[in-house]
């Protein structure tokens, strides 16, 4: 390591960038940003590949949301975020797809049966979808504002045909998970007012 830094100092010094602050180098990008003051609820922290116990830890302790991105990780890595000790410290969690350079879609739906058949079962169905609804709310600053059907939300919402017969709760969430693909997508409203429609008798 000693070799690595001093190389990455005289590369600064080509470009006369001031490589003072690796004399105080953090430990890893968590403790830097906690030195600063910047870790609280606002802070949005994604992937979390590389968390320790002691970083998961300070994410729970301080409430910051952590978006995964399960098929981005496992094509860049080759491995997947500590999923067992992030829901065991109650860190809130939520879900994203990273890029198209990293992921072959951008489709929500796609990386919900991804953490399906990576996360369960310490991960079950509805907290999945949770995950992608209310988690994503809460990581973007709108608790109590969006990502429910709830009296006094916001209206945002999805109508999907699904390809399976919906006749109780039990499994519905399994379902529209491992089932509904964006061909299922009927209609998309955003804060009450409909920005997509196919095929509904509006």
């Amino acid at each position: 390591m000693p070799g690595r830094l001093r190389d990455f100092r005289r590369y600064c010094a080509t470009f006369n960038w001031n490589s003072s602050w690796l004399n105080h180098r953090p430990s890893s990008p968590l403790d830097w940003l906690g030195r600063h003051g910047l870790l609280n609820q606002r802070t949005l922290a994604v992937h979390g590949v590389h968390l320790n116990r002691r970083e998961i830890a300070t994410l729970a302790r301080k409430k910051i949301s952590l978006v995964l991105c399960l098929r981005s990780n496992l094509y860049l890595h080759g491995k997947l975020p500590p999923i067992a000790h992030l829901v065991a410290q109650g860190v809130p969690l939520a879900m994203g797809t990273d890029s198209l350079a990293s992921n072959s879609s951008l489709s929500l739906w796609d990386e919900m049966r991804a953490i399906l058949d990576h996360g369960r079962p310490i991960l079950t169905p509805a907290a999945i979808f949770s995950m992608a609804t209310e988690g994503g709310a809460r990581a973007l600053g709108l608790a109590g504002v969006a990502g429910a059907l709830r009296p006094g939300y916001r209206a945002d919402f999805v109508i999907v045909r699904p390809g399976f017969r919906v006749d109780n709760a039990r499994g519905l969430f399994y379902n529209l998970i491992r089932s509904v693909r964006e061909a299922h997508v009927q209609g998309v409203a955003v804060d009450g007012r409909m920005i997509f429609t196919k095929d509904l008798p509006l």
